[in-house]
């Protein structure tokens, strides 16, 4: 498997975990502060792991472009957990 399919594989698995993560102990607790802090925490552990892969693998321009993607990602995944996790709220309440 090539680094760039790696690469991607990551960010897939980061969006996946987080995501099911989040909804599975927003179902069992119904408290969105404790889902979106357990989502934030395996995201924050995925992407540095990622982000560190990425930054021994290459130099200059490439390895700027692909920690900014990972960073991208984590911000945009966190969103979109919040949100989904913000309207499992107001449909249990």
């Amino acid at each position: 498997m090539s680094n760039d399919m790696i690469y991607w594989v990551i960010i897939g698995a980061g969006f996946a975990a987080t995501a099911v993560l989040a909804l599975v102990v927003m179902a069992k607790t119904g408290r969105l502060s404790v889902a979106f802090a357990v989502s934030l925490l395996a995201d924050a552990v995925i992407f540095i792991g990622g982000s560190l892969w990425w930054n021994g693998l290459y130099t200059g321009v490439q390895r700027m472009f692909g920690l900014f993607g990972f960073w991208i990602a984590f911000v945009n995944i966190e969103v979109i957990v919040f949100f989904a996790l913000f309207i499992m709220k107001k449909r249990q309440g």
